[in-house]
């Protein structure tokens, strides 16, 4: 996906991480996307990765 902000003048690239629904059919339905997200600059080609824990038994 990339987002321009054009007051700035700056270009981002993001890829987000792999998104599951849990519980579709039974039970209550809730998302997790665990793994990692890249926000990378192209204007300057900086680049940033968070990390996102996989969601546990109780929240």
């Amino acid at each position: 996906t990339r987002v321009s902000l054009k007051k700035a003048g700056v270009i981002l690239d993001l890829v987000p991480p792999p998104t599951k629904v849990n519980n579709l059919i039974f039970g209550r339905t809730w998302v997790d996307s665990p793994g990692e997200m890249i926000m990378t600059n192209l204007t300057t080609g900086d680049k940033a990765v968070l990390y996102f824990q996989p969601c546990g038994w109780f929240g």
